[in-house]
């Protein structure tokens, strides 16, 4: 009796002291279940001592902060962060945020049809005692040290590219540079989803060259002049730092096209790293929406793309999505079934990962428990201790082969349709060809050519039999050039 107290005690110590720290491993966990790949690229750029402000893109609600800050923490920092004011209306929610480091920000209401999210009724007077409290706030955190987590677009959103940015972050750097007397390095973040709303999905973190605000600065004679405009000037810098690690286009169809063009542009079964794969879409976009130099070329990129368009909307029509079976699959039924729940509760896009993440969160362990304990009165402990033990390795067996009979799945059906429709797919199969060396034409002449010669570089050849780890998506594109 007396070696259980002590155990309880010795847990409730750990507990309350390590709380942070727990957490922090936990929501580590929980991304890392959910998504199947965290790849962070330009940590150089980030640096490991002194006060930083790190700016990410926010498409993905809670779940950007929550992946921005258990990675800051991994790195050896203590971060902070911004929360809109209506987080903290509950006082268990309150509590939770402040613990972790969040501060409150209110907004006026704003416009129902705006992106803006709705925070405060307070009174302009309240809204500016509370601003000026949280700023000060704000710079006694760097002020100590630490990096402060701030998205200054100001909402999440799920959108074919960056919103404008608002000019809180640049007015927390030159008020810290004016009022510490010290410089201060504003790091860009690009996080770039992979079908952010969908279960073992990959996700990339790219940290970029920082924009350093300095005592110098905002003392200049034109700084002090206008301010208003010195700020707005550098926001507009800071957002175009944001848009070199990032993945923007005007609309969701030219993404999906340059998507389209890079796979027929590289036309191999090698891979590139994940954040040569953003940068190379990127540069696709960015031909398909510059400004042509002549009508030739205007003609040529209109055409190409609108063949891209054309073959992928037949690709798709032969791909064929069936259920999967896997170890595990009843035991694990009742996750199926909240996920697809969450994702209509969830409303939007930015929403669904979120809502799936925390109540996995919840709902897992209290799945769990209720297992173990049922197991513990009707078969005793030492079944009980098995299934605590076994429960964790079936669940992780039960993803590994779901992601790996996913694509094997998806490849046979495709297979089957080529078989059962194999005039239209000589069609198409000669169609992609002569398209692959089109797209190639194209972006070899008008994509950078040092960066194309380092993402071919890069090209790495598929084993013969990829390991389970390394499995990606499905490649049913890929089958038709065989």
């Amino acid at each position: 009796m007396l070696s259980t107290l002590l155990w309880l005690a010795l847990a409730l110590v750990v507990l309350v002291t390590q709380t942070y720290t727990l957490m922090v491993h936990f929501l580590r966990l929980l991304l890392h279940t959910y998504f199947r790949k965290i790849v962070v690229y330009g940590l150089n750029n980030f640096p490991r001592e002194g006060p930083v402000i790190l700016c990410p893109n926010h498409p993905n609600m809670l779940v950007d902060a929550i992946l921005v800050m258990t990675e800051v923490v991994r790195y050896g920092h203590n971060p902070y962060v911004w929360a809109k004011g209506s987080l903290f209306s509950n006082p268990i929610a309150a509590f939770a945020l402040k613990r972790f480091g969040a501060v409150p920000v209110y907004r006026p209401r704003r416009n129902e049809n705006s992106l803006a999210d709705v925070d405060s009724d307070m009174t302009p007077e309240e809204l500016e005692a509370a601003n000026c409290t949280m700023f000060e706030y704000t710079w006694r955190v760097l002020d100590g040290g630490n990096v402060m987590v701030l998205f200054p677009e100001g909402t999440s959103y799920t959108a074919p590219k960056m919103l404008s940015l608002r000019t809180g972050v640049v007015r927390v750097a030159t008020g810290f540079a004016k009022h510490y007397d010290k410089p201060i390095p504003i790091i860009p973040l690009g996080l770039n989803y992979f079908n952010k709303d969908h279960f073992r999905s990959q996700v990339t973190l790219e940290f970029g060259p920082p924009m350093v605000i300095t005592p110098d600065m905002v003392q200049d004679e034109d700084f002090q002049k206008d301010e208003h405009t010195a700020v707005k000037r550098l926001t507009l810098e800071l957002g175009e730092r944001m848009r070199d690690v990032t993945l923007n286009a005007s609309d969701f169809t030219t993404i999906h096209v340059a998507r389209m063009m890079r796979r027929l542009y590289l036309n191999t079964p090698g891979t590139i790293d994940a954040n040569k794969e953003v940068r190379l879409t990127q540069y696709i976009i960015n031909m398909l929406e510059k400004e042509p130099q002549d009508d030739k070329q205007k003609k040529q990129i209109t055409i190409i793309r609108d063949k891209v368009l054309r073959y992928k909307e037949q690709l798709e029509k032969l791909r064929a999505e069936r259920p999967r079976t896997t170890p595990g699959l009843l035991l694990n039924f009742p996750y199926y079934f909240i996920g697809t729940k969450m994702n209509r509760l969830a409303g939007f896009v930015e929403s669904k990962s979120m809502f799936k993440i925390f109540a996995a969160g919840v709902l897992v362990p209290l799945h769990w428990v209720l297992l173990i304990l049922a197991t513990w009165y009707f078969l005793g402990s030492s079944y009980a201790y098995t299934l605590a033990m076994g429960l964790p390795l079936l669940l992780y067996s039960h993803i590994r082969v779901l992601e790996e009979s996913r694509s094997i799945v998806e490849n046979v059906y495709f297979l089957f349709n080529i078989t059962a429709h194999a005039d239209q797919v000589a069609v198409l199969r000669k169609e992609r060809e002569l398209l692959a060396e089109e797209v190639h034409e194209l972006v070899t002449a008008y994509v950078d050519a040092k960066f194309l010669s380092a993402v071919h570089k890069s090209l790495t050849s598929s084993p013969a039999k990829r390991r389970l780890l390394h499995r990606a998506s499905s490649t049913s594109d890929t089958l038709l050039a065989r």
